[in-house]
Parts: C-alpha cells; sequence; structure tokens
C-alpha cells in the first residue's frame, strides 16, 4: 500500500487527506484512470465521507455534551469546514434515528 501525502500541507489536511487515501485503498481496487466518470465520483465521495468518520469517530462525538464546531477543530485536529460538515453528518444521522425510531450508530 502507498499512500501520497503532500509534505507542504498543514497538519490538519494531512489528517483529513489520509482519511481520504486510506478510504481508497480498503474500499476500492483497480485504477480510477481507468474508469467511467460517474464512478470516479462515487469512489470520490465514498472516501471522503469515510475521512469524516475515520478523522472524527462517531463514538467520540457521542461522549461530548454541547459539541461545537470549534470543539471538533481542537479536539480531532481538523479544519474548519471539515468540522462543521462532519457535525452536520453527525447531527441529521442523529436526527434521522430518533424521527425513524431506530437505535442507530451514526
Amino acid at each position: 500500500m502507498t499512500v501520497l501525502l503532500s509534505y507542504d500541507q498543514q497538519n490538519k489536511k494531512e489528517w483529513q487527506e489520509f482519511g481520504h487515501e486510506l478510504a481508497h485503498h480498503l474500499r476500492h481496487c483497480g485504477q480510477q484512470l481507468n474508469m467511467h466518470p460517474l464512478f470516479r465520483q462515487l469512489q470520490e465521495y465514498q472516501a471522503t465521507y469515510f475521512a469524516y468518520h475515520f478523522c472524527v469517530p462517531t463514538f467520540m462525538l457521542q461522549q461530548l455534551i454541547g459539541i461545537s464546531v470549534k470543539q471538533i477543530m481542537n479536539l480531532f485536529n481538523v479544519e474548519y469546514e471539515f468540522a462543521v460538515r462532519r457535525l452536520e453528518i453527525y447531527q441529521n444521522n442523529k436526527l434521522g434515528g430518533l424521527i425513524y425510531g431506530q437505535a442507530s450508530a451514526y
């Protein structure tokens, strides 16, 4: 396995990019260059979604009370936009679980 990261990026960006690239290694196979553009777009979406959960794990968010974007940024060493999106995903999944009466992990 080879994960290529750019060394000129900040630590936060490197951490997020590592999660994204790790997803490609764990979930995908083959060369993206030979794939249909829509399938490549799907894989990129999946890798980004994985990175949100890898860099900011749900089980850790569940232990925090009154979580804020700033807390996520500081605790998990991620950028502002990343923290905002991860909090949105967490809250949407939590709300969806309440609406549908599911006790699922988000």
